[in-house]
């Protein structure tokens, strides 16, 4: 139900991006092994539209929440948005191309979304420390 996810309950709009991206490349089954979108391509570009949907506002929330400039603010954000980046039930929003799926303003919209994840974390990640090497041999 698309409408228990909007309600942003801690969790609740991962869980549910997660399972919409699992059911739109054919990954998620029901406890009866049945796929939700069937073989619908259209049904399954819904459900990969949905978990972008689902995502794109997760992302923008935690942004808002988190305060740049504290860096025990941006520890969490980082490691979550570092599991997004790698969660295999995510892969499908990833790599819409692997799904074999007609190609549709989801794809754009999801490397898009990708793009922001990978901003955000630059963006968000502490400075790297300065280099302590000299720039050449010690003079007397």
């Amino acid at each position: 139900d698309p409408g228990l996810a909007a309600g942003g309950a801690d969790g609740a709009r991962i869980a549910a991006a997660r399972a919409a991206a699992m059911a739109g490349g054919g990954t998620d089954r029901d406890p009866a092994g049945v796929d939700p979108a069937g073989e619908d391509p259209a049904a399954r570009d819904r459900f990969l539209g949905q978990a972008r949907q689902w995502l794109e506002a997760e992302l923008a929330q935690r942004l808002i929440r988190t305060d740049r400039n504290d860096p025990d603010a941006c520890a969490p954000l980082l490691a979550e948005l570092r599991a997004w980046q790698m969660d295999p039930e995510l892969a499908n929003l990833r790599e819409p191309a692997e799904l074999h799926l007609p190609v549709t303003d989801n794809r754009g919209r999801c490397a898009a979304f990708w793009d922001s994840v990978r901003a955000a974390v630059e963006r968000f990640a502490p400075p790297e420390p300065a280099s302590s090497e000299s720039d050449g041999p010690a003079r007397p």
